[in-house]
C-alpha cells in the first residue's frame, strides 16, 4: 500500500508543467470577473504549484541545472532595472517571473515525457471543449483573436494532436478538425502557421518512414497556395452569408485585393526597421529589457530582433546557443522524449517570429529548460534503435 502511494506521489513532478500551463486558461473566466482579486487568485495558484515543486526538490535532494539558468536570467533582468531602467522594466520582470522562471522550474523536474504529454493532451482537450465558443461571445474570455489563438486553440490543437497521433485516441479527430477551423477563421495568422508547422514537423521528425504521407501533405499545402485566392473568396462569401466577420480572413482578402505584403503584415515592416536601427545604436550589449517597448509602446514582433535590441550580439549568441542545444537534444531523443521537445518547440515557433516577446512566452522557456532534462528512456526504444543500426 505504501509503495503504491509513493508511486503516485512521484508522478506529480511530471504533472506540474501541464497543470501550470493550462491553469491560467481554466482560471481565466474567474479572473476576468474578479476585479482587484484577480492578481491574488493567480498568485495563490502559482504559489500552490511552486510549493509542490519545492517539496519535490527537497525530497529529491538535488537541483536541475535549468534552475540556475532561470534565476540567472532573473538576476540579469534585475541588473537592467537597476542600471538601465525604463518605464517597462518592472512589467517585463513581473511577466518573466510567472511565464519564464516558474515555467523553467516546473519543466526542470520532468523525467517521464509520456506522463507529461498525456496530461497536457487531456487538459488541452478539456480547455478546447470548455472555451472554443469564445469568438461567438465577442472574445469575452480571451480578450481578442490573438489571445484566443495563442492561449487556447493553438496549444489545444497541439495537445489534441498528441492525443490523436501518439496516444491513438481516434475520438479526437472531430475536435481536431473543428479546432483547426477555429484557428483559421477566428484566430490570428501566426497560430494557423504554427499549427501547420507542427503537423509537418511531427510527420518529419516522428515518422521518418512515412515519406509518402509527408509528401502528400506538402502537395496539399502547395495546392492550397495555388488556389489560395479562390479559397479566400469562397470562404469570405460563405462567412458573409452567415453574417460572420473575422480578422484573419479579412487580412488575407486585403492581400489578395491590394497585393501589398506590408499591409498583410500589419505594419511589422516598420516595427522591424525601427528595431534594427535601434540595435545598430548599441550592437554589443543592447539597450536592456523593455527599452524598445518603452520607446515605441510595442515589442519588436520578432524573436531575433527582440534579442538583438535587448541584449545585443552577446545576448543573441547566448540565446542562439541555448536554442541550438535544445534542438540537438530533440533530434537525439526518441519517441515520447522527442515529442515533448517538439511540443515545446511549436508552442513558441514560429509565432515568436511575428508576434509576442520571448521573455513572456511559456513555450519558449519550456524549450530552453528541455536542454537540461534527464528523461527516462524506454528499453524497447533502445532495442529498436540497435536493430535499425544493425
Amino acid at each position: 500500500m505504501r509503495n503504491s502511494e509513493v508511486g503516485k506521489k512521484s508522478n506529480l513532478n511530471n504533472y506540474l508543467f501541464p497543470i501550470y500551463y493550462w491553469g491560467f486558461t481554466f482560471l481565466n473566466p474567474i479572473v476576468s470577473n474578479a476585479g482587484h482579486y484577480s492578481t491574488i487568485i493567480l498568485l495563490v495558484f502559482a504559489l500552490i504549484i511552486f510549493i509542490s515543486w519545492f517539496f519535490l526538490i527537497l525530497k529529491k535532494g538535488a537541483l536541475n541545472k535549468a534552475v540556475f539558468v532561470s534565476f540567472g536570467f532573473l538576476l540579469i533582468l534585475l541588473f537592467d532595472m537597476l542600471f538601465r531602467k525604463n518605464s517597462q522594466s518592472y512589467n517585463y520582470i513581473y511577466r518573466y517571473a510567472y511565464t519564464g522562471l516558474l515555467t523553467i522550474l516546473f519543466v526542470s523536474v520532468i523525467d517521464d515525457s509520456k506522463q507529461t504529454l498525456k496530461l497536457f493532451s487531456i487538459l488541452s482537450t478539456c480547455a478546447f471543449m470548455l472555451f472554443f465558443y469564445d469568438p461567438f461571445i465577442d472574445y469575452a474570455i480571451f480578450g481578442d483573436y490573438m489571445g484566443y489563438g495563442f492561449n487556447l486553440v493553438l496549444p489545444s490543437f497541439i495537445g489534441m494532436s498528441v492525443g490523436f497521433a501518439h496516444f491513438k485516441k481516434k475520438v479526437l479527430v472531430l475536435p481536431l478538425i473543428v479546432c483547426l477551423f477555429m484557428i483559421l477563421v477566428y484566430a490570428n495568422r501566426s497560430s494557423f502557421l504554427a499549427a501547420t508547422v507542427f503537423i509537418l514537423l511531427y510527420l518529419l521528425v516522428m515518422h521518418k518512414k512515412k515519406r509518402k504521407i509527408l509528401g502528400a501533405l506538402i502537395f496539399i499545402v502547395l495546392l492550397m497556395f495555388v488556389m489560395f485566392e479562390q479559397l479566400v473568396y469562397l470562404t469570405m462569401e460563405l462567412l458573409l452569408k452567415l453574417e460572420v466577420s473575422t480578422y484573419a480572413i479579412t487580412q488575407f482578402l486585403r492581400l489578395m485585393q491590394n497585393g501589398n505584403p506590408a499591409e498583410f503584415f500589419s505594419g511589422r515592416f516598420t516595427i522591424w526597421e525601427n528595431a534594427w536601427n535601434m540595435f545598430l545604436l548599441k550592437p554589443i550589449f543592447g539597450h536592456g529589457v523593455g527599452y524598445f517597448h518603452s520607446v515605441y509602446e510595442s515589442y519588436p514582433h520578432n524573436l531575433f530582433l527582440d534579442v538583438l535590441v535587448t541584449y545585443g550580439i552577446l545576448g543573441f549568441i547566448a540565446i542562439g546557443t541555448l536554442i541550438f542545444l535544445s534542438l540537438r537534444k530533440l533530434i537525439k531523443y526518441k519517441k515520447a522524449n522527442r515529442l515533448l521537445g517538439l511540443v515545446f518547440f511549436c508552442l513558441w515557433f514560429p509565432k515568436l517570429l511575428f508576434s509576442v516577446h520571448f521573455i513572456g512566452d511559456m513555450g519558449f522557456w519550456a524549450f530552453i529548460a528541455y536542454i537540461f532534462l534527464y528523461l527516462k528512456i524506454n528499453p524497447k526504444e533502445i532495442n529498436l534503435e540497435e536493430q535499425n543500426v544493425a
